[in-house]
């Protein structure tokens, strides 16, 4: 279905640079991925309308288009060079640019090459294009008109929220004296409430009652909440492909790092945080500082923290009356959170 709507979207376009361009935010979205946004969203419709998802499929496609306009962005804010192993769309756009013009130096405030800026000005606005096409997706579905503005305002809700924690994402490793409870907000709005979203989006097209969206909607902001907790513990383990202590290189306050502040103490404090304003920080660093979240009983406390919002999830689950095969679904998707390797 993406696939398709995209190359109804690229045959209207003559132009030859845009095409290209729109087959770039086309790619980008296509990538691999687990869908789960898109999926959700259709084994909620499918709770509570049966097999009638014929009218749904197109619209269904939304969340992940708002997900994707977000990493677009994302990527640029945390100056990757890839995503999911392939350049992303500011180094795509850049290369391109290169390839074409040579290598050019610019006089500017923000950007001293012309690459470096065409490519950044053009993922700013394949996140914006993608982000309409979202808007289009639901705009040009078999849903009933009243349906479609309910969706549009709820997912442009989730979308406002995203890019507030967004904000916040950013502001925490500034802020001296950052709590549990901003960390909170955080990961609500830029990771659970765009899952909570997408789960009532599916609903909501399948005309549940009020009492079962607002059910589903709680399941969904734990999980959500359970599943960012738990990449924070992921990123400390050695994987294979996986860089360990990604987030404490970065200076990224998770609940783990804010926990152990907390319960650390004088000297370990002390030694926790000259390790997190160094600029330089070695692998024996980041050893050092795992080490001290193991000492504080921090990786613990999130871990049950995470365990507990799931088994919380599943309650709410309980009172959505939700077929037997999409609950099973929602049910397992609560246990992946917890129990997933990467």
């Amino acid at each position: 279905t993406l696939h398709t709507f995209f190359e109804n979207k690229i045959k209207e376009i003559e132009d030859p640079f845009l095409r290209l361009n729109y087959g770039y935010a086309q790619e980008f979205v296509m990538r691999p991925g687990k869908r789960i946004r898109p999926i959700s969203s259709l084994i909620a419709y499918d709770s509570y309308k049966g097999d009638e998802k014929s009218s749904f499929l197109q619209a269904s496609i939304a969340p992940e288009l708002f997900h994707a306009s977000s990493l677009a962005h994302d990527d640029i804010m945390d100056e990757d060079f890839s995503r999911r192993n392939k350049p992303t769309l500011h180094i795509l756009s850049k290369n391109w640019h290169q390839n074409r013009f040579g290598k050019k130096t610019r006089q500017g405030n923000l950007f001293t090459s012309e690459s470096n800026r065409f490519g950044t000005s053009m993922a700013i606005m394949h996140g914006n294009i993608i982000y309409s096409l979202a808007f289009d997706s639901i705009y040009d579905s078999k849903l009933d008109e009243k349906v479609k503005l309910q969706s549009i305002k709820l997912l442009n809700n989730a979308y406002r929220r995203t890019n507030e924690g967004q904000m916040l994402d950013i502001l925490l490793p500034c802020a001296k004296n950052a709590t549990i409870t901003q960390y909170e907000r955080m990961a609500l709005g830029k990771t659970a409430e765009p899952f909570a979203a997408a789960v009532c989006f599916g609903a909501l097209a399948a005309h549940a009652n009020k009492q079962q969206i607002d059910s589903l909607q709680r399941y969904a902001l734990r999980v959500g909440l359970a599943f960012q907790l738990y990449d924070d513990i992921l990123d400390l383990q050695p994987k294979k492909g996986r860089e360990q202590g990604s987030d404490i290189k970065k200076g990224m306050k998770t609940m783990i790092l804010l926990h152990a502040l907390e319960k650390a103490k004088d000297a370990d404090r002390k030694k926790l945080l000259d390790l997190l304003d160094s600029n330089n920080r070695r692998s024996s660093d980041i050893e050092g500082i795992i080490a001290l979240f193991r000492k504080t009983g921090s990786i613990a406390f999130v871990e049950k923290k995470a365990k507990s919002l799931v088994e919380e999830a599943k309650k709410e689950l309980r009172k959505c009356n939700v077929e037997k095969n999409c609950f099973h679904f929602f049910e397992e998707l609560a246990d992946y959170v917890i129990l997933r390797e990467q």
